[in-house]
């Protein structure tokens, strides 16, 4: 079988894990849907979807859209919002028509902030 990073799951194991969980918070949250705010309830899956990321050992990853040709997209990061932001060099990109993911393959520690830069 085939091994991911994180916990060496098979790949068909971690999507069951990622489905189940968002199946579980949406359980969850269920009947808080007349208690609370939708925005926190979209947090809640985001938090999931998030966790479930980290624990199966992805890397963090950027879509946005639209990726116009005549446009140029880089992606910058930084560990503090104090300090300047610097273009990756090393990113995975695809693109899917108008939309892009670029993941960060060489992200390091527990907090990094990410934006894209666009220019003509």
């Amino acid at each position: 079988m085939q091994q991911v990073t994180g916990i060496g799951l098979s790949r068909w194991a971690s999507h069951l894990l990622a489905i189940l969980s968002c199946a579980f918070t949406a359980m969850i949250t269920q009947p808080l849907r007349e208690l609370v705010d939708q925005a926190n309830i979209v947090m809640l899956f985001l938090l999931t979807v998030a966790l479930v990321a980290v624990w199966l050992g992805r890397k963090p990853a950027i879509t946005f859209s639209p990726c116009l040709p005549s446009r140029t997209y880089v992606l910058e990061a930084t560990t503090n919002l104090t300090r300047p932001f610097a273009s990756l060099t090393t990113v995975a990109q695809s693109d899917n028509g108008f939309v892009r993911t670029v993941t960060d393959t060489n992200s390091f520690g527990p907090i990094r902030f990410y934006r894209v830069r666009i220019s003509r």
